[in-house]
């Protein structure tokens, strides 16, 4: 497994679909905002890939100095309970 910068329109696709399923509306922020903030080096989007390249989850985290906030996190549905996040964590 490896956390890649998500940056190909294909784990871009990914990433942006498990956001809008995973979070509920009340608790995401717009999608275009995220990626503005990555573009400006504040947040880092991140596709969490098994070793043959298929999507399993994403992480987005927001920086600032030496502070980072993991602020989304979540795993594909029939990846959960299979050790992905707390693989991806460690």
């Amino acid at each position: 497994m490896q956390l890649v910068n998500a940056v190909t329109e294909e784990q871009l696709k990914n990433v942006r679909q498990l956001y809008f399923s995973a979070f509920p509306l009340e608790e995401r922020k717009p999608f275009e905002l995220i990626l503005e903030k990555r573009d400006a080096g504040y947040v880092e989007i991140l596709a969490i890939e098994s070793d043959e390249g298929d999507f399993l989850g994403l992480a987005i985290s927001i920086s600032c100095d030496d502070l980072l906030l993991l602020d989304y996190f979540a795993v594909m549905p029939q990846c959960r309970g299979q050790g992905v996040g707390t693989q991806a964590l460690e």
